[in-house]
């Protein structure tokens, strides 16, 4: 964020999202995760003060376990490491009985951090 200077006026925008989607090939391998990061800052061709952030971060987890009467899935990560997640909106929990031990969940979490500023005169 190059371009800023002492006394500019800064906003600082952040959004975080979440997509997940089911993986249904039980024998696809272990779990994996990818992450990526970048930013773009002030040019000669976009002079503006500020610039942008993000990070995306794809991680496959593995189900090893549902509980249907505790509306609960246990998911296991690439390190091996095992969680228990609480589904607490019905129409999430009404497709619990389709899932199956061994399926994939790949979920992407995206933060994307905005910055725009104008110098003082």
């Amino acid at each position: 964020m190059g371009n800023l200077q002492v006394g500019d006026q800064v906003k600082v925008d952040v959004t975080h999202s979440v997509a997940a989607f089911l993986d249904t090939d039980v024998d696809k391998g272990p779990p994996g995760s990818t992450e990526r990061a970048g930013d773009i800052r002030a040019t000669k061709d976009n002079p503006n003060p500020g610039g942008e952030a993000f990070r995306q971060v794809q991680v496959q987890l593995k189900i090893t376990h549902i509980d249907l009467k505790k509306n609960q899935v246990t998911f296991e990560n690439p390190a091996g490491q095992s969680k228990t997640v609480n589904v607490e909106r019905p129409e999430v929990q009404a497709k619990l009985k389709d899932l199956k031990v061994g399926q994939s969940v790949v979920v992407t979490y995206a933060d994307i951090l905005r910055v725009t500023g104008q110098h003082e005169s």
